[in-house]
């Protein structure tokens, strides 16, 4: 029935949050992947500036 489809506030509200944690771990993980590997990339300067020097 029509009244089983309409989501509560508190519904909505938890989904909402819900999408907001996932967001949330999304662009965690994306600036963890971000920082390795610009030390990915720093190391490998590194090791070249000692081997050329």
């Amino acid at each position: 029935s029509y009244r089983q489809k309409e989501l509560t506030s508190q519904e909505v509200l938890s989904r909402t949050e819900e999408t907001h944690t996932i967001n949330i771990r999304q662009a965690d993980r994306q600036e963890e992947i971000h920082i390795q590997s610009r030390e990915h990339n720093t190391k490998e300067q590194i090791d070249s500036a000692i081997q050329s020097g």
